[in-house]
């Protein structure tokens, strides 16, 4: 029997999904800014902190998924693959509308990357995923 609560958490992922999606979205817009008006040493510096910052977030969304809301291996991994996926594919249209304003849309491979951003960092993603949800069991479980 199903308790008034379960479809709640079941219908859950996908609100967290997108809000890490945005999360992703939201460092990768504001490192980037930074990145551009920074010197030429601290620009590497600011990307590299967009890439720990992710990584942590990452890494917080895999914890939750596995340990609080108890999903299982494959579930945690493809959650958070989602929400990278998410948040590539709203830099590739962050991407695209700089471009258009700048007015230099004309690449067939930068419209493509609404499709191909999300899939070339989701494939990675849900592979690590997995990797750390192996490393993480569910509270009050053994699995």
């Amino acid at each position: 029997m199903t308790t008034p609560a379960e479809p709640t958490r079941q219908s859950g992922w996908w609100t967290r999904a997108f809000v890490y999606g945005a999360i992703y979205l939201a460092i990768g817009l504001v490192f980037a800014a930074l990145a551009g008006h920074a010197a030429a040493p601290g620009r590497q510096a600011w990307r590299v902190a967009a890439y720990i910052i992710s990584a942590i977030a990452f890494g917080t969304h895999i914890q939750f998924e596995r340990v609080s809301a108890g999903k299982s291996i494959f579930g945690a991994a493809l959650h958070a693959a989602f929400a990278v996926a998410v948040g590539a594919c709203g830099l590739a249209v962050m991407a695209n509308i700089h471009a258009y304003n700048a007015g230099v849309l004309r690449s067939r491979l930068l419209r493509a990357s609404i499709i191909l951003w999300p899939l070339i960092t989701a494939i990675p993603a849900f592979l690590v995923g997995l990797a750390a949800a192996t490393l993480m069991r569910p509270r009050g479980g053994t699995a």
